[in-house]
């Protein structure tokens, strides 16, 4: 059952369970969705299996890494457009996260393409400590990420990941299949 109830000043989250009260959400099997939402807003969830924040340019590491430790069972993590997330999260998804199959980090990282972008950067050493820790990754998004894909280390880990049997679509854009090639 799908259940809506508002947080964090008029936004939504989204979550299913039996539960018709917010309170219980941390019982649910929980979705988040919407742009807006910050720390604030994650501070009342955990145990998460699906999290869809893309667009969500309030949150930062300090929310999420909390989240993630109360999340151990997450599967899916989209970060997409998420431009304050750095490594700490990525360290922290690979410690606390091993179950996790699908992440998708599209243009989280600031670039001179996307001027809204702000903050740290996720870098090749981040993604290390996500690709050691996350043993059952399936499939991974790293679309517009100029840096860090131009990095040797991160066309290796790459190279790991598609050995492991990870799809990794690795480009500068969800069209452009000339990095894909390249990597």
């Amino acid at each position: 059952m799908m259940t809506w109830c508002t947080v964090n000043c008029g936004r939504w989250l989204m979550y299913e369970d039996d539960a018709y009260e917010p309170d219980c959400i941390e019982e649910a099997e929980t979705t988040a969705i919407r742009r807006g939402l910050s720390d604030a807003a994650l501070s009342h969830l955990t145990n998460m299996r699906t999290l869809r924040l893309q667009g969500c340019q309030c949150v930062t590491d300090v929310g999420l890494c909390e989240l993630l430790q109360r999340s151990p069972d997450l599967r899916v993590l989209d970060l997409a457009m998420c431009t304050r997330v750095t490594d700490a999260t990525l360290h922290v998804l690979g410690a606390a996260c091993p179950q996790i199959r699908r992440i998708r980090l599209a243009r989280c990282v600031p670039d001179s393409e996307w001027p809204a972008s702000h903050g740290p950067t996720v870098s090749a050493d981040g993604l290390r400590a996500l690709v050691d820790g996350c043993r059952s990754l399936e499939r991974l998004s790293l679309y517009g990420q100029r840096t860090l894909l131009e990095d040797a280390r991160t066309k290796e880990m790459v190279r790991e990941l598609r050995s492991r049997g990870v799809q990794v679509k690795a480009s500068l854009s969800a069209n452009d299949d000339e990095m894909i090639c390249a990597l």
